[in-house]
Order: C-alpha cells, then structure tokens, then sequence
C-alpha cells in the first residue's frame, strides 16, 4: 500500500510539474507578442498573484523529493491519495480543454486585435476555467501528500488570489466588450458553474 501511496502522489507531482511547464510556456509566449495587444492590464492585485505557479512548483518539488509519508495501512491517507490522483487529473483535463478552446490562449491580463468573447468549451460553464484548475492542482497536491502547509497556501493565497485577479481580469473585459461580457457574467460563474443560469437582463 505504501508503494502505491508514493507512485500516486509523484503521478499527481508531476501532473503539477507539467502545469507549472505550461504557465512558463505561456509567459514567453505572451513576452513575444506583448506589442500586438490593444489592452493590457498589470497592478498590484497581478503582481501579487504572479509567483503562483512558481509557489507550486516549489511545494511540489519538496513534497515529492521528501517522498510520500503516509503510514503504511491507513486507509484515510490512502484515500487522500485516491482524492489527489482523481482531483489532479480533473484539473488537468479542465486546464488542457481551457487551452484547447482558446489554441492562441497565453498567460497575463490581455486583449489582442480582432478578439471575441470566447463562451464556448469550458468557458461555456465558468468565466475563468484555467484558474479553477489551478486551484484544483493545488489541493490534488496537498491531498496526495497530506501536507497541511499546501493546503493552508491554496486556501489562504492561491483562492483569494484567483479570486481578485479574476475580478481585475473582468473590468478589463467589460471595458473592451462592454454589455456582451456583462450578459457573460450574469450566465456564467466565476470560478463555480452557476446550478441555473441568470436570466437576460433587460436593457
């Protein structure tokens, strides 16, 4: 059992690795391409949730060149890491179907030319789909591992953090698409699905 606690949780670390790949992967390409942008946003709540992806990958780095620590036949931590795998791969899957509907997507608070409001895939459910996988990752982690310190970091930094830069991300959409992405906001959660969607407002 305690074999399979550590393959799991360093399945789930390297999930989060990937990820933390990707987010520098989007960072050079938005750096190649920052003069075509019509609208770009950077202030203090961007700045405070930059080394999110770098803070993940330290913590994953540690926790998975510490190694998995679950006592051997404890079903509760096994369970965590039952929990980690399936959350990591949720978020995952989430992440890379957020990439896919949007091929062009690259990190950052930004409007390029001729963009639309893209309302289809996941962003058909959520405003902000990328964020919630991050989110995700973060707990997948702290689950496979069963480290407090992660957990506290994703629900005491990584949640709020997403939750103003999203925020700060949509006044800067509602400035550039104006009423369109203010009936996007009143269909669609933020970071959870709406049970019902609202009604169209009436203007």
């Amino acid at each position: 059992m305690l074999n399979f606690a550590s393959a799991s949780a360093e399945l789930v670390a390297w999930i989060a690795f990937l990820r933390c790949a990707g987010v520098a992967a989007a960072v050079a390409r938005q750096a190649l391409r920052t003069r075509r942008t019509v609208v770009t946003s950077w202030g203090l709540i961007e700045t405070l949730a930059a080394p999110e992806p770098f803070l993940m990958g330290a913590f994953t780095y540690a926790l998975f060149t510490r190694g998995a620590s679950h006592a051997e036949g404890s079903w509760v931590a096994t369970g965590l890491v039952i929990l980690g795998v399936l959350s990591s791969i949720a978020g995952a899957a989430l992440w890379l179907w957020a990439f896919a509907t949007i091929p062009g997507l690259s990190s950052g608070h930004y409007v390029l030319p001729e963009q639309t409001l893209i309302t289809r895939g996941p962003y058909a459910k959520v405003r902000h789909p990328i964020y919630l996988a991050a989110i995700i990752l973060w707990i997948a982690v702290a689950a496979a591992y069963s480290s407090i310190a992660m957990l506290a970091v994703a629900l005491l930094y990584v949640v709020p953090a997403y939750a103003f830069y999203a925020r700060s991300e949509e006044k800067m959409m509602v400035e550039h698409f104006g009423s369109a992405y203010r009936e996007y906001q009143h269909q669609t959660g933020m970071l959870l699905p709406r049970l019902r969607a609202g009604r169209p407002t009436s203007r």
